[in-house]
């Protein structure tokens, strides 16, 4: 990864860590985007209120993940399924679940 590369991604997650702190999710970015200064695993760029994450920033993301939904459930055959969903989604869940609704 060129050095343009990096810059765009540590931009992303210092992005992500200012919105959601102003929305009062507790948010901070890895040292270097390495998890394992925290003695967490290699990938891990962000935690969120104790959850691990990665930032990822694309230049097009698919239109199929763009639809009219809160979620899309996504999965490989015999794979895992994952989640994906709009940051205000994400936050609003993320408050409801630390007011005890």
């Amino acid at each position: 990864m060129g050095k343009r590369e990096r810059r765009k991604g540590l931009r992303y997650e210092r992005e992500l860590v200012q919105q959601l702190s102003t929305a009062g999710i507790n948010a901070r970015r890895m040292w270097g985007s390495d998890g394992r200064s925290a003695g967490l695993g290699r990938e891990v760029d962000l935690v969120v209120e104790g959850l691990t994450a990665q930032a990822r920033r694309r230049a097009r993301i698919p239109t199929w993940l763009k639809c009219n939904t809160d979620v899309v459930f996504t999965r490989e055959d015999r794979g895992e399924t994952y989640v994906i969903m709009p940051l205000e989604v994400f936050v609003k869940l993320l408050k409801k679940s630390n007011s005890g609704e």
